[in-house]
């Protein structure tokens, strides 16, 4: 009989995908070195163990020796691979903001509840052997990184290179073969998504609002009879449709706010400030102390935020806000369909500083209600929009604010990639990208354009080396974008629409975007790797899963919206608009990614399992498809042929004027 050494058995036993099934029937031989042998019972004619040899008879006819067995056993042994823990983090599912954890992780199917609108996860979990690893229709899983739908039960495959198991196959010419192969372990995961399972009467989240002093208010006007001037004191109550926590009445503070959305008919469904006097939880989202109901005015606008705001989510936009669909009420009259969201600013649920003594946020935005400083080379109006410069212990000026912001103006406007000194190119990237694929045109004029650095002083004292880059983001603001500027209708937009192009009438913002847009390669390469990741590696996928699932929690709701008589009835039909809204998103991704520079990357190990290339991999060195120094581009980024007429072009990132 011949014998096989352990150490032969692990050098034959690569960890491959699975290719066994830990609910077999077998006897579990442990060697003196760990590693644990399964032999199935069906292949078993008879056997014999002793002094540490094995020895059976199988059913291929022939005897299989095994030395150094230290311990053999019918029943599954305890330390089989399985998953240790497995839960769903709130801090990496966006629209997930409370923990969801598996109490049994160990059994063959792992159950969870949980709360939020999308059935996308990110799934974290840990391994009661070293070494394991877990494989979904065998791609590689990561914890905390691999995202994929749970719609329907997922199961996972578990093997470790210490468990192997014997299998006899039949060949074609009637030969059978013995091959070890890793043992696995299935696991399948069942998620009971509490959005399919809403308590409240229109399915979504119920907020109630009663005002201490009614006087200003009655069933014909909104809260607010003296506008956005200053707070009324009120109670708030929050039933979260059983989707998510609760908030007991709770005092609070509410004023009007919004510019075109609070003063086109401001007696009629418009947004609101909320303001806690201790940071609160609503809905069970990151804790904060302000927060605003949404109106989405105009109609047809119902889902536009919380679409605008899962792409800027799932292109990892930083500090992207939050959408959770509500109901509002105050002194017990139904006022509409709400959005719930963060207050956008240096706060704990927003753009969240470790330090905050020299950051500051900036909107860019023509309204004039508030101060705006414009002295650039692009005369883009600059509001300060945190700090507050007024509050006793700030130390910023308005002047070192505005010196710092200016001075990157400046290095956009120089034509070459220098501004990357003062700008974080990767979330440059990201919020240009999902302006454009969004059709954000707000940013025209400018309104409603977000960005902070978290050290001005850094900038102007300490010198170029030690620069703080500005960021650009949070995205706010999405009622104006998917086509409806132009047609006042939503996911109507020209598809192929090069939203950064510029002509001769475009407006100054217009020209730093595309700026910004166009003058670095680094900006450029990772544009392209975004939207390849998004397009290849699930994300596009999530996002059409998102409109069926958002409009099938927020529905009933919607319907609801259109008895609200404090503003024209909004009689859009929302089911149809999901279906063109999906349409849409496929449309326009495939657009982009036609037009676009196309770069060669090299996949970074964390991408080896989806064959696709890390952001920050390609940020030092990208290099096109074609030389960069044979290529010319016009003003929109398009690649020509070697000019002949005269004008200005980009080629090799700088700009060139043929005559």
């Amino acid at each position: 009989m011949k014998q096989l050494a352990p150490l032969l058995l692990l050098a034959l036993c690569p960890l491959l995908p699975c290719l066994g099934a830990a609910e077999d029937e077998a006897l579990f031989l442990r060697l003196s070195d760990g590693t644990v042998v399964a032999l199935p019972l069906e292949y078993v004619l008879d056997y014999t163990y002793s002094g540490g040899l094995f020895t059976a008879r199988l059913t291929d006819g022939q005897d299989w020796e095994l030395s150094q067995v230290q311990e053999l056993q019918r029943d599954l042994p305890d330390d089989v691979p399985s998953f240790a823990a497995f839960q769903f983090r709130a801090e990496d599912n966006s629209q997930v903001f409370e923990d969801a954890e598996c109490p049994d992780p160990s059994g063959d199917t792992l159950s969870l509840e949980v709360g939020g609108i999308g059935k996308w996860l990110t799934a974290s979990f840990s391994f009661t052997l070293g070494g394991t690893e877990a494989r979904v229709d065998s791609v590689l899983q990561r914890s905390g990184k691999t995202r994929q739908s749970f719609a329907r039960p997922v199961t996972y495959t578990l093997g470790n290179p210490s468990w192997l198991r014997l299998s006899l196959v039949s060949s074609e010419d009637g030969t059978v073969s013995r091959v070890l192969e890793p043992y696995s372990r299935k696991q399948t995961v069942s998620v009971r998504f509490l959005c399919d399972h809403p308590t409240t009467p229109y399915g979504v989240p119920r907020i109630d609002i009663t005002l201490d002093d009614p006087s200003p208010w009655s069933s014909d006007n909104w809260i607010g009879m003296h506008g956005k001037t200053y707070y009324e004191s009120a109670l708030l109550k929050i039933d979260g449709a059983g989707v998510f926590p609760d908030l007991p009445e709770t005092p609070v503070q509410v004023k009007g706010r919004g510019n075109t959305s609070w003063t086109s008919s401001w007696e009629s469904k418009n947004p609101y400030h909320l303001k806690f006097g201790s940071k609160k939880s609503p809905l069970g989202m990151k804790e904060g102390k302000h927060w605003v109901l949404v109106a989405n005015k105009q109609t047809g606008s119902l889902t536009s935020n919380a679409m605008g705001q899962k792409v800027a989510n799932l292109l990892g936009v930083a500090y992207a806000n939050h959408i959770v669909p509500v109901e509002l009420y105050v002194n017990q009259s139904y006022r509409g369909a709400y959005d719930l969201t963060e207050s956008i600013g240096l706060r704990s649920n927003s753009v969240d500083l470790e330090d905050e003594t020299n950051a500051a946020v900036l909107e860019l935005d023509v309204y004039t209600d508030e101060p705006i400083y414009s002295d650039n080379a692009y005369s883009l109006p600059a509001k300060i929009h945190s700090p507050d410069l007024t509050d006793d212990g700030v130390q910023l000026t308005a002047e070192a604010i505005i010196e710092d912001f200016n001075e990157m103006v400046r290095l956009v406007a120089s034509g070459t990639d220098a501004y990357l000194r003062r700008v974080d190119a990767d979330y440059l990237a990201r919020y240009l990208l999902t302006c454009e694929y969004i059709v954000n045109s707000e940013l025209a004029h400018p309104k409603s354009e977000y960005l902070f650095t978290e050290n001005v002083n850094d900038s102007l004292v300490v010198g170029a080396k030690d620069e703080t880059p500005w960021v650009f983001g949070p995205l706010w603001d999405c009622d104006y974008d998917f086509g409806y500027g132009a047609s006042k209708q939503y996911f109507t937009a020209n598809q192929s629409l090069n939203f950064y192009s510029v002509g001769s009438t475009s407006s100054q913002s217009k020209h730093f975007l595309h700026a910004l847009r166009y003058n670095s390669t680094t900006v450029d390469s990772l544009y392209y790797c975004l939207m390849t990741q998004f397009y290849e590696g699930g994300g596009l996928d999530e996002l059409l899963d998102y409109c069926d699932e958002y409009y099938a929690f927020a529905s009933s709701a919607f319907e609801h919206n259109k008895e609200n008589d404090t503003s024209n009835r909004d009689s859009t039909d929302y089911a149809l608009q999901k279906e063109q809204a999906k349409q849409w998103f496929r449309k326009r991704a495939e657009a982009i990614l036609g037009f676009i520079t196309p770069y060669d990357t090299e996949p970074s190990d964390e991408d080896t399992d989806t064959g696709l290339t890390s952001v920050h991999a390609i940020a030092s060195q990208p290099q096109r498809r074609q030389p960069l120094e044979d290529t010319y581009y016009d003003l929109s980024g398009r690649p020509v042929a070697k000019p002949t007429q005269r004008g200005v072009y980009i080629k090799g990132g700088r700009k060139v004027l043929i005559r």
